[in-house]
């Protein structure tokens, strides 16, 4: 049911590479350490904008993530298609 209605709905579905599991992990630290033990070029992120710790790390993750010489993009400049068509 789900392939068919993004079939008619013409969506793209998208998969995560890293799943934050932060609806259940709290802790800061530990959930910041979980996103970035593995981070290869190419990976998307699995976050919830409901979750404090979340919120926390991200300036954090972000500027690991440059440091690293990674680029933050959206999925629609991935993708090449338009924001939220």
């Amino acid at each position: 049911m789900l392939a068919r209605a993004i079939r008619k709905g013409k969506f793209i579905a998208v998969g995560w590479s890293i799943r934050s599991f932060d609806t259940v992990i709290k802790d800061e630290d530990k959930l910041f350490e979980r996103v970035t033990k593995k981070i290869e070029a190419g990976d998307i992120f699995l976050f919830h904008d409901t979750c404090a710790a979340t919120v926390k790390i991200l300036p954090a993750l972000i500027k690991q993530l440059k440091r690293d010489g990674f680029a933050i993009k959206r999925l629609d400049e991935l993708l090449n298609i338009p924001a939220y068509a």
